[in-house]
Protein backbone atom coordinates (compact mmCIF):
# COMPACT_ATOMS: atom_id res chain seq x y z
CA UNK A 1 0.00 0.00 0.00
CA UNK A 2 1.42 3.85 -0.35
CA UNK A 3 2.70 4.98 2.57
CA UNK A 4 -0.43 7.93 2.96
CA UNK A 5 -3.42 5.09 1.88
CA UNK A 6 -6.48 4.80 4.02
CA UNK A 7 -5.42 2.13 6.32
CA UNK A 8 -8.54 1.69 8.80
CA UNK A 9 -6.24 -1.34 10.40
CA UNK A 10 -3.81 1.44 11.84
CA UNK A 11 -6.31 4.30 12.84
CA UNK A 12 -7.37 5.00 16.69
CA UNK A 13 -10.30 6.25 18.07
CA UNK A 14 -8.38 9.50 18.64
CA UNK A 15 -6.39 11.99 17.18
CA UNK A 16 -2.60 11.68 17.36
CA UNK A 17 -0.66 8.71 18.60
CA UNK A 18 1.22 6.30 15.74
CA UNK A 19 -1.83 6.32 13.09
CA UNK A 20 -0.30 7.65 9.79
CA UNK A 21 -1.11 10.43 7.87
CA UNK A 22 -3.18 9.56 4.93
CA UNK A 23 -4.16 10.94 2.04
CA UNK A 24 -7.34 13.72 1.69
CA UNK A 25 -10.44 12.27 0.10
CA UNK A 26 -13.95 13.21 -0.93
CA UNK A 27 -16.54 11.84 1.39
CA UNK A 28 -18.77 9.24 -0.82
CA UNK A 29 -21.99 10.26 -2.58
CA UNK A 30 -23.99 8.17 -0.60
CA UNK A 31 -23.46 9.74 2.61
CA UNK A 32 -26.79 9.66 4.46
CA UNK A 33 -26.44 12.90 6.15
CA UNK A 34 -25.76 14.56 2.54
CA UNK A 35 -22.44 15.62 2.93
CA UNK A 36 -20.96 13.23 -0.03
CA UNK A 37 -18.82 15.01 -2.22
CA UNK A 38 -17.00 17.26 -0.02
CA UNK A 39 -13.53 17.08 0.55
CA UNK A 40 -12.48 15.84 3.88
CA UNK A 41 -9.18 15.73 4.79
CA UNK A 42 -7.73 12.91 7.71
CA UNK A 43 -5.21 15.72 9.31
CA UNK A 44 -5.82 18.83 11.45
CA UNK A 45 -4.27 21.51 9.73
CA UNK A 46 -0.54 22.22 10.85
CA UNK A 47 -1.86 26.01 12.23
CA UNK A 48 -4.86 26.86 13.98
CA UNK A 49 -5.88 30.16 15.78
CA UNK A 50 -4.55 29.90 19.16
CA UNK A 51 -8.29 29.89 20.38
CA UNK A 52 -9.20 27.03 18.41
CA UNK A 53 -10.54 23.86 20.69
CA UNK A 54 -8.35 21.53 18.37
CA UNK A 55 -5.34 23.90 18.67
CA UNK A 56 -3.79 20.64 20.78
CA UNK A 57 -4.37 18.62 17.41
CA UNK A 58 -2.39 20.56 14.87
CA UNK A 59 -1.12 18.46 12.03
CA UNK A 60 -2.05 15.05 13.81
CA UNK A 61 -3.98 12.59 12.08
CA UNK A 62 -7.56 13.07 12.98
CA UNK A 63 -8.92 9.53 14.07
CA UNK A 64 -12.04 7.45 13.69
CA UNK A 65 -14.28 9.54 15.67
CA UNK A 66 -13.41 12.97 14.45
CA UNK A 67 -13.22 11.43 10.65
CA UNK A 68 -16.97 9.91 11.31
CA UNK A 69 -18.35 13.07 12.75
CA UNK A 70 -17.27 15.21 9.80
CA UNK A 71 -19.10 12.57 7.76
CA UNK A 72 -21.79 13.07 10.10
CA UNK A 73 -22.19 9.69 12.22
CA UNK A 74 -21.16 10.92 15.53
CA UNK A 75 -23.24 13.72 16.59
CA UNK A 76 -21.68 15.65 19.63
CA UNK A 77 -24.44 15.80 22.74
CA UNK A 78 -26.37 13.19 20.96
CA UNK A 79 -26.17 10.48 24.27
CA UNK A 80 -25.22 8.04 21.43
CA UNK A 81 -21.74 5.69 22.53
CA UNK A 82 -20.32 4.37 19.53
CA UNK A 83 -17.63 2.43 20.46
CA UNK A 84 -14.07 2.22 18.14
CA UNK A 85 -14.30 -1.86 17.69
CA UNK A 86 -16.83 -3.68 19.07
CA UNK A 87 -16.27 -7.08 20.66
CA UNK A 88 -18.54 -9.12 18.17
CA UNK A 89 -15.77 -7.24 15.04
CA UNK A 90 -12.72 -8.63 16.90
CA UNK A 91 -14.28 -11.99 17.49
CA UNK A 92 -14.81 -12.56 13.60
CA UNK A 93 -11.43 -10.89 12.70
CA UNK A 94 -9.62 -13.37 15.58
CA UNK A 95 -11.50 -16.11 13.37
CA UNK A 96 -10.45 -15.27 10.46
CA UNK A 97 -6.78 -15.51 11.32
CA UNK A 98 -6.64 -18.23 14.11
CA UNK A 99 -3.60 -20.26 13.71
CA UNK A 100 -4.12 -24.41 13.41
CA UNK A 101 -1.64 -27.12 14.50
CA UNK A 102 -1.68 -28.77 11.49
CA UNK A 103 -0.52 -25.82 9.06
CA UNK A 104 -0.81 -28.69 5.76
CA UNK A 105 -4.67 -29.70 6.65
CA UNK A 106 -6.97 -28.57 4.11
CA UNK A 107 -9.25 -25.37 5.21
CA UNK A 108 -12.45 -25.69 6.73
CA UNK A 109 -15.16 -24.94 3.70
CA UNK A 110 -18.22 -24.69 5.94
CA UNK A 111 -16.32 -22.46 8.53
CA UNK A 112 -15.25 -20.14 6.13
CA UNK A 113 -18.75 -19.77 4.03
CA UNK A 114 -20.25 -19.31 7.84
CA UNK A 115 -17.69 -16.64 8.53
CA UNK A 116 -18.74 -15.09 4.99
CA UNK A 117 -22.40 -14.81 6.14
CA UNK A 118 -21.41 -13.28 9.92
CA UNK A 119 -19.66 -10.92 8.00
CA UNK A 120 -22.53 -9.80 5.49
CA UNK A 121 -25.25 -10.01 8.69
CA UNK A 122 -23.19 -8.18 11.11
CA UNK A 123 -24.91 -4.99 11.67
CA UNK A 124 -23.48 -1.74 9.99
CA UNK A 125 -22.95 0.45 12.58
CA UNK A 126 -21.95 -1.48 15.30
CA UNK A 127 -18.98 0.05 15.68
CA UNK A 128 -16.51 2.91 14.30
CA UNK A 129 -14.23 0.83 12.42
CA UNK A 130 -17.25 -1.25 11.08
CA UNK A 131 -18.84 1.63 9.83
CA UNK A 132 -15.74 3.12 8.17
CA UNK A 133 -14.88 -0.04 6.50
CA UNK A 134 -18.12 0.05 4.66
CA UNK A 135 -17.36 3.81 3.12
CA UNK A 136 -16.78 3.49 -0.43
CA UNK A 137 -13.22 5.33 -0.09
CA UNK A 138 -11.92 2.86 2.00
CA UNK A 139 -13.21 -0.18 0.06
CA UNK A 140 -11.50 1.54 -3.26
CA UNK A 141 -8.50 2.40 -1.79
CA UNK A 142 -5.59 1.35 -4.65
CA UNK A 143 -2.49 -1.11 -3.49
CA UNK A 144 0.96 0.93 -4.55
CA UNK A 145 1.26 -1.34 -7.91
CA UNK A 146 -2.23 -0.40 -9.33
CA UNK A 147 -1.25 2.97 -8.71
CA UNK A 148 1.92 2.76 -9.93
CA UNK A 149 0.99 0.69 -13.09
CA UNK A 150 -2.49 3.49 -14.18
CA UNK A 151 -0.44 6.24 -13.54
CA UNK A 152 1.86 4.65 -16.52
CA UNK A 153 -1.02 3.81 -18.88
CA UNK A 154 -1.41 0.43 -18.15
CA UNK A 155 -3.84 -1.67 -16.62
CA UNK A 156 -3.68 -4.03 -13.20
CA UNK A 157 -6.09 -7.27 -13.02
CA UNK A 158 -5.69 -9.61 -10.07
CA UNK A 159 -5.81 -12.75 -11.26
CA UNK A 160 -6.99 -15.69 -9.70
CA UNK A 161 -4.30 -18.38 -8.02
CA UNK A 162 -6.14 -21.45 -8.73
CA UNK A 163 -6.84 -22.51 -12.32
CA UNK A 164 -3.43 -21.22 -13.87
CA UNK A 165 -4.65 -22.66 -17.25
CA UNK A 166 -7.24 -19.13 -17.13
CA UNK A 167 -4.30 -16.84 -15.99
CA UNK A 168 -2.09 -15.57 -19.04
CA UNK A 169 0.90 -14.76 -16.75
CA UNK A 170 1.16 -18.89 -15.66
CA UNK A 171 1.59 -19.02 -19.79
CA UNK A 172 4.58 -16.86 -20.00
CA UNK A 173 6.17 -17.58 -17.09
CA UNK A 174 6.56 -20.93 -18.50
CA UNK A 175 8.01 -19.54 -21.78
CA UNK A 176 10.26 -17.06 -20.23
CA UNK A 177 11.85 -20.47 -17.74
CA UNK A 178 11.98 -22.61 -21.02
CA UNK A 179 13.83 -19.98 -22.86
CA UNK A 180 15.91 -19.70 -20.00
CA UNK A 181 16.85 -23.49 -19.77
CA UNK A 182 18.05 -23.75 -23.54
CA UNK A 183 20.39 -21.01 -23.17
CA UNK A 184 21.97 -20.86 -19.54
CA UNK A 185 25.70 -22.35 -19.14
CA UNK A 186 26.11 -21.85 -15.37
CA UNK A 187 27.98 -19.22 -14.91
CA UNK A 188 26.48 -16.70 -12.38
CA UNK A 189 27.22 -13.40 -14.45
CA UNK A 190 25.52 -15.09 -17.33
CA UNK A 191 22.69 -15.81 -15.49
CA UNK A 192 21.65 -12.40 -14.29
CA UNK A 193 22.07 -11.09 -17.80
CA UNK A 194 19.88 -13.70 -19.15
CA UNK A 195 17.30 -14.07 -16.86
CA UNK A 196 16.39 -9.81 -17.75
CA UNK A 197 16.96 -11.10 -21.60
CA UNK A 198 14.67 -13.71 -20.80
CA UNK A 199 11.71 -11.49 -19.50
CA UNK A 200 11.95 -9.03 -22.58
CA UNK A 201 12.33 -11.89 -25.15
CA UNK A 202 8.59 -13.39 -25.58
CA UNK A 203 7.08 -12.17 -28.63
CA UNK A 204 3.90 -10.48 -28.58
CA UNK A 205 1.73 -12.52 -30.82
CA UNK A 206 2.87 -15.27 -28.83
CA UNK A 207 1.55 -13.32 -25.40
CA UNK A 208 -1.41 -12.76 -27.76
CA UNK A 209 -2.10 -16.57 -27.99
CA UNK A 210 -1.71 -16.83 -24.01
CA UNK A 211 -4.74 -14.33 -23.71
CA UNK A 212 -6.47 -16.36 -26.44
CA UNK A 213 -6.20 -19.76 -24.66
CA UNK A 214 -7.26 -18.10 -22.04
CA UNK A 215 -10.49 -16.96 -23.83
CA UNK A 216 -10.90 -20.37 -24.95
CA UNK A 217 -10.96 -22.54 -21.46
CA UNK A 218 -13.11 -19.51 -20.43
CA UNK A 219 -15.84 -20.65 -22.73
CA UNK A 220 -16.01 -24.32 -22.38
CA UNK A 221 -16.08 -23.86 -18.66
CA UNK A 222 -18.64 -21.54 -18.97
CA UNK A 223 -20.63 -24.24 -21.00
CA UNK A 224 -19.68 -26.79 -18.07
CA UNK A 225 -16.99 -28.52 -19.52
CA UNK A 226 -14.65 -29.54 -17.45
CA UNK A 227 -11.41 -31.85 -17.44
CA UNK A 228 -10.62 -34.01 -20.39
CA UNK A 229 -13.71 -32.39 -22.29
CA UNK A 230 -12.20 -29.02 -21.62
CA UNK A 231 -8.62 -30.17 -22.43
CA UNK A 232 -9.56 -31.23 -25.81
CA UNK A 233 -11.73 -28.50 -26.91
CA UNK A 234 -9.47 -25.72 -25.94
CA UNK A 235 -6.79 -27.90 -27.94
CA UNK A 236 -8.86 -28.94 -30.99
CA UNK A 237 -9.65 -25.29 -31.32
CA UNK A 238 -6.81 -23.32 -30.95
CA UNK A 239 -7.43 -21.19 -33.90
CA UNK A 240 -10.49 -19.74 -32.12
CA UNK A 241 -10.94 -16.99 -29.39
CA UNK A 242 -13.89 -18.57 -27.21
CA UNK A 243 -15.47 -22.33 -28.32
CA UNK A 244 -19.02 -21.99 -28.99
CA UNK A 245 -21.77 -24.94 -27.77
CA UNK A 246 -21.66 -26.70 -30.94
CA UNK A 247 -17.87 -26.89 -31.42
CA UNK A 248 -17.96 -28.36 -28.06
CA UNK A 249 -20.37 -30.95 -28.76
CA UNK A 250 -18.41 -31.68 -31.84
CA UNK A 251 -14.97 -32.02 -29.85
CA UNK A 252 -17.09 -34.29 -27.73
CA UNK A 253 -18.15 -35.94 -30.10
CA UNK A 254 -14.94 -36.83 -31.76
CA UNK A 255 -13.18 -37.15 -28.56
CA UNK A 256 -15.25 -40.23 -28.00
CA UNK A 257 -15.00 -41.59 -31.11
CA UNK A 258 -11.27 -41.64 -30.96
CA UNK A 259 -11.49 -43.55 -27.46
CA UNK A 260 -14.13 -46.09 -28.96
CA UNK A 261 -11.71 -47.00 -31.39
CA UNK A 262 -8.50 -46.74 -29.34
CA UNK A 263 -7.31 -43.76 -30.69
CA UNK A 264 -5.46 -40.96 -28.59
Amino acid sequence: MPVDALRLSEMNVKPGGKQPHMHDTIIPQDNPSGFGGRAQSFSFPAHLPDDHPEKMYEGLPKGMKQVLAERGYIITGSGKKLVGDCKNCKARRARKVQPTDDMGALPDIDSEESEDEDEDDAPSDCCMRRILSLQADFQSQQSLIEIILEEAGDQCHFLPKFHPEINPIEYYWGWVKRYYRERTNGNFQRAKKLLLESLDACPLITTRRFFRRVERYMSVYSLGATGIAAEYAVKKYKSHRGVSKKDLDGANFEREAKAALGLH
